[in-house]
């Protein structure tokens, strides 16, 4: 059995990873342009292909990570998930920033970046703290 926060992490993880994807698909074109655009992206690098594979790896080690913090309870693969959220949280200034980024696109990693602090804030959480050190909980009504 899973504690509550747990199962908090993985439902507010698993809807940021969708409205990521959601944003990915309806602001295709803009992300297209931007990648375009990067100083230094020529040839391949600047295709939808190429594109496309990158997402396809980000979201493949996403849900590695969803994997191994909400299903096997891994302290490593926590800390990196909150090492990364970090650096995502320091580098959201610039994103927002960035000309091309329109209204619904802000919108969207806003959003998307407050249900990454809900999953993050989930996983320090006092009922955690057995799951991370492997032991199960026991469950309340083992005993009913």
């Amino acid at each position: 059995m899973r504690p509550v926060s747990i199962v908090w992490f993985e439902r507010f993880y698993l809807a940021s990873l969708v409205l990521g994807l959601l944003g990915s698909i309806s602001n295709w074109s803009t992300i297209s342009a931007v990648t375009q655009a990067a100083p230094g992206a020529s040839g391949f690098v600047a295709t939808s292909t190429f594109l496309i594979m990158v997402m396809a790896i980000g979201y493949g080690f996403s849900l590695l990570f969803w994997f191994l913090v909400a299903r096997r309870g891994s302290k490593v693969a926590k800390w990196i998930f909150v090492v990364f959220f970090a650096i995502g949280l320091l580098s959201l200034p610039g994103v927002l920033r960035n000309p091309m980024y329109n209204t619904p696109l802000v919108a969207m990693t806003l959003i998307n970046s407050l249900l990454q602090l809900a999953a993050v804030v989930c996983l320090f959480r006092a009922d955690t703290h057995d799951w991370f050190n492997g032991r199960k909980p026991v469950d309340p009504d083992a005993f009913n």
